[in-house]
């Protein structure tokens, strides 16, 4: 009896420990964001896939979804710990020749540009 609650202790540890882990590698507790990105119709896949991969250095398992018309618009949700973040990935998205637009707004109530 007492090995068997040995042992699920040490599994109930070892849970926690890797839900722990996951939590904040995926950034649980950051505040979240909802990001609109109005492309031009100048935008290609290579142009979407670079505002992927920005939106992923903020929040590695950000995923866009871009709408069925034309001109594309991409919808995301992160969430980053980064301070200033709405001015920071609109600085980094405007800058893009494809991107016409920007809109970024914290989802939890705070200040956009609060992190």
């Amino acid at each position: 009896m007492r090995r068997q609650r040995g042992v699920a202790c040490v599994g109930a540890i070892v849970a926690v420990s890797l839900a722990a882990v996951f939590s904040s590698a995926c950034g649980e507790g950051a505040p979240s964001y909802r990001l609109t990105v109005v492309f031009n119709t100048s935008v290609t896949q290579a142009d979407m896939d670079e505002v992927s991969h920005i939106l992923r250095r903020y929040d590695s398992g950000a995923e866009m979804l871009v709408t069925e018309t034309f001109p594309p618009v991409g919808h995301a949700t992160l969430r980053t710990g980064t301070t200033g973040f709405c001015d920071k990935i609109e600085s980094d998205l405007d800058s893009l020749s494809s991107v016409q637009n920007v809109s970024c707004e914290r989802l939890d109530g705070g200040s956009a540009g609060d992190g």
